[in-house]
């Protein structure tokens, strides 16, 4: 197989799992909204970083925190992210009322302002009375030199803590990812192994594949009114998400005149077993059985079984990401071409 035969065959696929990936992003995004998945896996960070349960609540109740809830102060939905000087200064304060509950003698006082001095006594007289909180904060308020870089120390604790918990989210984030990908596949039914053979041997829809992912992403030569802009990360609401599965019907239909077997027949889709016609069912369920059985009758267990491992692999490259697609078809779009045209000579240049 010839490189640019390859070449478009990467732009094809890279083109299709990127506006499969677009939407599957949309409805994770709409679905973690729902659910605030970002605000409890920051309540969980700050559950590590905080395990005595009054400091925690003090913390997360805080005016300087509670001006980040949408919401009712302390209740869902938490903020889905907090500023680390926002918790810097939030844990110092509750620290230092705190310290004047437990020892009315100490001195303290809450209404003037503070100096590194003072909340390092505060941390002291928490950490005597057993917050656990307030024993790890004390070895940073004592090698600070000032009210500042004591902040600053705290903010990277915090920020140090949020990233293995951010990790944990985004791993999370991909299963849930592939889990949507593997549904979408199904019900576009969208076989990467298919659509892969069909590629190979048909250069006709190879190549119709490649200048449609050229012109849709505003390739070399193509109309830039009318091309799809790069992937946005930007929350999407409810509409929007039927926005962007309207979209995305749009586009595989345009990818399945090509060629390529997508949907199914008894729906109006294009499949492997074009034999089997709609009209000639009483109903649509009757067709899309007959269109199944004939697919995937037993005796043929091998086509079954590579059907479903193309759903999967499909599914998986959708795990990647739109962002990932993106720029993987761009980057062969541009080698497809003959690279960006010389720009034009400067006149009366020498």
């Amino acid at each position: 197989m010839t490189v640019p035969a390859l070449v478009e065959l990467a732009i094809g696929l890279s083109f299709l799992y990127m506006m499969l990936a677009i939407l599957s992003s949309s409805l994770l995004e709409y679905i973690a909204q729902k659910r605030n998945w970002r605000g409890q896996c920051m309540r969980e960070g700050l559950r590590r970083l905080i395990e005595d349960r009054w400091i925690y609540m003090a913390v997360i109740r805080h005016p300087i925190v509670a001006s980040l809830y949408r919401e009712e102060t302390g209740r869902v939905p938490p903020p889905s992210y907090m500023p680390p000087e926002s918790f810097a200064d939030a844990l110092l304060d509750v620290l230092l009322k705190k310290a004047i509950d437990l020892d009315q003698q100490s001195g303290l006082d809450p209404n003037t302002g503070q100096k590194l001095d003072a909340y390092h006594k505060a941390a002291l007289i928490c950490a005597d009375a057993g917050y656990a909180v307030a024993g790890a904060v004390l070895p940073l308020l004592t090698q600070a030199q000032s009210l500042e870089d004591a902040k600053l120390s705290l903010g990277k604790w915090y920020d140090t803590t949020m990233s293995r918990v951010s990790g944990s989210y985004k791993r999370a984030t991909q299963r849930r990812l592939f889990r949507i990908g593997l549904l979408i596949a199904i019900l576009f039914n969208v076989d990467s192994i298919a659509i892969t053979v069909q590629m190979l041997k048909s250069p006709t829809t190879r190549t119709a594949m490649a200048d449609i992912a050229t012109t849709s992403l505003c390739g070399p030569g193509s109309d830039t009114s009318n091309c799809i802009p790069p992937p946005s990360t930007v929350p999407a609401d409810l509409q929007e998400v039927k926005t962007m599965v309207t979209g995305t019907q749009t586009e595989l239909g345009r990818l399945a005149e090509t060629g390529i077997p997508l949907g199914y027949a008894c729906l109006g889709g294009v499949t492997a077993t074009p034999d089997v016609m709609k009209e000639d069912m009483g109903t649509t369920w009757d067709a899309c059985w007959a269109d199944w059985t004939e697919a995937f009758r037993w005796q043929n267990s091998v086509a079954l079984i590579l059907h479903v491992v193309g759903w999967i692999i499909t599914a998986a490259a959708i795990s990647f990401g739109a962002e990932f697609w993106f720029a993987f078809a761009t980057k062969f779009i541009n080698l497809r071409s003959s690279g960006p045209k010389p720009k034009p000579a400067v006149e009366g240049a020498n």
